[in-house]
């Protein structure tokens, strides 16, 4: 490939194939050629045992060439699943220098046989070089592989424990780094400006569910390729679960903009997505409702008020939503329901805004604060 990434050059050389080799980097340090690569496990008698399905299980392997870009190689596996993370392998990643010359790899937990509702976390870990190998984490049982650790001294000594930011009060006129959109986002439909302190979301017309439109499987369905009109909404804005095990989200929502045919409120979403939010009728009147992953509704009570408070909780991958019209007393509605893994994510906590027939109608978000098992950002 020519140097400003326009033009392939020629066909390339294969210097390495691999059971499912993927993600790699490419390093020089010190003269010498190293291509990081995860790669599964299938047909490897060196795998521990611990996965049911062998694309769940991972290592990290290392070619090697003092020769040239194009080798010869030689190959190493520098990490594999230790006794740290229950069976889950660790891999995919990228080799980094601290100031202090020290060596750290960054990568990512694979889920295991109980897919993780909460993705794949990352993680740092120390690099010991041994005969030229960069070795990855601690080697526990001595064969000269590394495995995870799960807790070790920080590279750079003096700084707090930080974290991504959660909590919004939408006070800003720039949308918070936590905040991710689930398609590129129409801005023409949503904004913190037109109503200071609150972010608007505003309805779009849903996509037709035909060819061209809808989504294909492992993009925007559930795990077992089911469609619905939550998958092709637009503008529906999240962010990533946090902690490890529990947690609890309330939002505040003025529906008073809603219109004829929206639908608008809280949504978890990961590999299945469940709704509990209001929809307006034909002759405008508000209804709660809960939605499950196949899409079938659950209607609640008639909602008068422009205010709707909504309370979502988790203790591991089971969650449950609340309401109140008060933001005091609050009343469960809709099963208790299971939160998952999908698309290589976590579930994603948010906000969801659509309209079966036209662009018509927004909702507003006053608030959204997230408490969970695990280190928050500070408040500035």
């Amino acid at each position: 490939m020519s140097w400003d990434g326009t033009k392939i050059l020629d066909e390339g050389k294969l210097v390495y194939t691999g059971m499912g080799a993927e993600a790699a980097k490419i390093y020089k340090i010190d003269g010498t050629w190293y291509i990081f690569l995860a790669q599964w496990t299938m047909g490897d008698r060196s795998t521990k045992p611990g996965v049911k399905n062998p694309k769940n299980d991972r290592k990290q392997i290392v070619l090697r060439s003092k020769e040239s870009i194009y080798g010869p190689y030689e190959v190493k596996t520098v990490l594999e699943k230790g006794t740290a993370f229950n069976n889950r392998s660790a891999s995919q990643g990228a080799l980094m220098q601290a100031p202090d010359k020290s060596w750290w790899y960054m990568h990512q937990l694979i889920q295991n046989d109980t897919i993780p509702f909460q993705g794949r976390p990352q993680c740092l870990e120390p690099v010991n070089w041994v005969d030229g190998w960069p070795i990855i984490g601690i080697d526990e049982d001595n064969d000269g592989i590394g495995e995870p650790v799960k807790q070790h001294k920080k590279p750079i000594d003096g700084y707090p424990i930080t974290a991504p930011g959660s909590d919004d009060d939408f006070s800003s006129s720039k949308l918070g780094f936590q905040w991710e959109w689930n398609h590129n986002p129409r801005n023409t439909h949503w904004s913190l400006t037109e109503r200071p302190g609150w972010l608007r979301l505003k309805a779009s017309k849903i996509l037709p569910n035909e060819k061209g439109y809808g989504p294909n499987i492992n993009e925007w369905t559930n795990n077992d390729g089911s469609d619905s009109d939550f998958w092709r909404a637009s503008n529906t804005l999240s962010q990533r679960i946090m902690g490890t095990t529990t947690g609890i989200a309330v939002a505040k929502f003025d529906i008073s903009g809603m219109q004829s045919h929206q639908l608008a409120g809280f949504v978890r979403y990961g590999g299945v997505f469940n709704l509990l939010g209001v929809e307006v009728d034909e002759n405008g009147k508000k209804h709660l409702f809960y939605m499950d992953p196949m899409a079938q509704k659950t209607q609640g009570p008639e909602i008068t008020g422009n205010d709707l408070y909504v309370r979502t909780s988790n203790n591991s991958n089971q969650a449950t939503y609340e309401y109140s019209l008060d933001g005091e007393t609050y009343r469960r509605f809709g099963p208790t329901f299971t939160i998952a893994f999908g698309k290589w994510t976590g579930d994603r906590l948010g906000f969801f805004s659509w309209n079966e027939k036209e662009d018509a109608g927004y909702i507003d978000v006053d608030w959204f604060t997230y408490d969970y098992d695990g280190p928050k950002a500070t408040k500035s």
